[in-house]
């Protein structure tokens, strides 16, 4: 009963939908939805929130997820895209079409503090894996690759 959903971006395709969906359900009360919110509102969001509930269709990458792991918040996201590599086993997958596999997720992890802190844990510990560094390394030596190939 004290678990708010908070909903954060611009209004896209689909917003009348979603908030028509609400509106019948009832539980307008229990929504919060942001528009647009800066970096560090969203640290603030996700550091205080049960879980990043992440249901992508077609993310291009994730950094969302990364956000949620270095504010220890544990993360529900999409299984069979981008979603699944970056959260390498520290967060829940389902099928971002099934409303019951996702209910079913954030009912588990606002019950179950062992399965949180596991979460946690792997989380802090696969953020730790991603740095701009990294991925500056990592397409220097893409283009090294290529440049070898090449001549």
């Amino acid at each position: 009963p004290d678990i708010r959903l908070v909903m954060v971006g611009r209004p896209g395709r689909g917003y009348q939908e979603v908030r028509s969906a609400i509106e019948r359900a009832g539980v307008g009360d229990a929504l919060v939805m942001h528009g647009w919110l800066s970096s560090e509102e969203i640290v603030r969001l996700l550091s205080g929130a049960t879980a990043l509930v992440f249901p992508s269709l077609a993310e291009g990458f994730g950094l969302p997820i990364l956000d949620a792991f270095q504010s220890s918040t544990p993360v529900i996201t999409s299984r069979g895209i981008a979603t699944e590599e970056v959260a390498g086993g520290a967060a829940i997958l389902v099928d971002p079409l099934s409303v019951e596999e996702i209910a079913e997720a954030m009912r588990c992890l606002a019950s179950d503090n062992v399965l949180r802190d596991n979460l946690i844990t792997r989380g802090r510990a696969r953020v730790q894996e991603f740095s701009w560094e990294k991925t500056a390394q990592k397409t220097l030596d893409v283009f090294q690759e290529i440049l070898e190939k090449g001549t």
